[in-house]
């Protein structure tokens, strides 16, 4: 048993074992922190560090440890032979999606609990931009030049193609992949845009389409909760199984907007 409060100093520590372990040769780290995932917490010497509340506190040492695997980079030399990606598989778990949640097994939501995610509509289990639009972070000293800001529209199903190319290695041909690499925009190489769609899915159904700057919505759900506004598919007829987790209303021949 691991309290909650050591996890985050317990996660870097085996982070930063497994680089020095590992620094001769090739490796791959995936460090998946849930710290800012509800229940929040943070360790001792990040409470009550934030004019944030609990939630700042978590994302304050989620930050410091960060910065310690790449301080141990650094530190082992070996900063200019490693891409290092920052990215979130979802937006914010918001408030008001959640203080009336049927099921949530923490009591006694508060704002200082969730994110936000500012001007963007909706928020995590959403196919609104709140939900899947968030940003990424990719570090490499001497190969990805920092500053640089793209707006290409990106995936995580594009990191792996993207290390793939990066090493001079194939993707296997017996397959179809979603992703492509961004290796070229990384390193500036490329400053225009890949024509490309991505499908959005809530579990197995899906919800909208995104091509460049445009985006079709087939069905909408309000937030997280069955509380919020009921799932709507785009005819302008309410989803009668709206309280199922997956709509089954869809069908061929509804008018997509």
């Amino acid at each position: 048993y691991i309290p909650f409060d050591w996890l985050t100093p317990r996660y870097t520590t085996e982070a930063l074992k497994f680089v020095e372990e590992n620094q001769a040769n090739s490796f791959f780290l995936y460090y998946a922190p849930d710290c800012t995932h509800l229940p929040v917490y943070s360790s001792d010497a990040f409470k009550n560090g934030s004019i944030r509340g609990e939630y700042g506190d978590a994302a304050a040492e989620m930050d410091w440890s960060v910065g310690q695997i790449l301080d141990k980079l650094k530190e082992l030399e070996i900063d200019t032979k490693t891409m290092v990606v920052f990215a979130s598989d979802n937006g914010p778990a918001l408030y008001e999606s959640l203080k009336n949640r049927t099921g949530v097994k923490t009591p006694g939501i508060r704002k200082d609990d969730v994110g936000s995610g500012g001007l963007l509509r909706g928020g995590k289990a959403t196919t609104w931009d709140g939900g899947f639009r968030t940003p990424g972070i990719a570090w490499w000293p001497g190969t990805i030049k920092p500053g640089q800001v793209s707006f290409q529209v990106a995936s995580l199903m594009d990191i792996y193609p993207t290390i793939m190319d990066f090493a001079g290695a194939k993707v296997e041909q017996d397959r179809i992949y979603d992703g492509v690499s961004l290796a070229r925009f990384l390193t500036g190489e490329t400053k225009g845009q890949i024509n490309r769609t991505l499908f959005l899915y809530r579990g197995d159904t899906m919800f909208a389409v995104r091509r460049n700057e445009y985006k079709a919505h087939y069905l909408t759900w309000g937030e997280i909760s069955v509380t919020e506004p009921p799932l709507t598919r785009h005819d302008g007829v309410p989803c009668p199984d709206y309280e199922r987790e997956h709509c089954n209303c869809a069908v061929a021949g509804d008018k997509p907007l």
